[in-house]
């Protein structure tokens, strides 16, 4: 419910630019293996909110 809220509050192409930089930091947090706690409960949300909006 809230990935599509935000996907309609934001529009396609904010939506698509916010989730390419999101990918783009946590595959640099992969590639580094320092992803911190946080990371990892911020790539689950964002893997939620794509699954809602998809």
């Amino acid at each position: 419910m809230a990935g599509k809220w935000i996907f309609e509050v934001l529009g396609w192409e904010s939506f698509k630019a916010c989730v390419g930089f999101a990918i783009k930091h946590f595959t640099a947090s992969l590639r580094s293996q320092s992803m911190q706690p946080e990371d990892r409960l911020n790539f689950y949300v964002l893997t939620r909110l794509l699954v809602e909006v998809l």
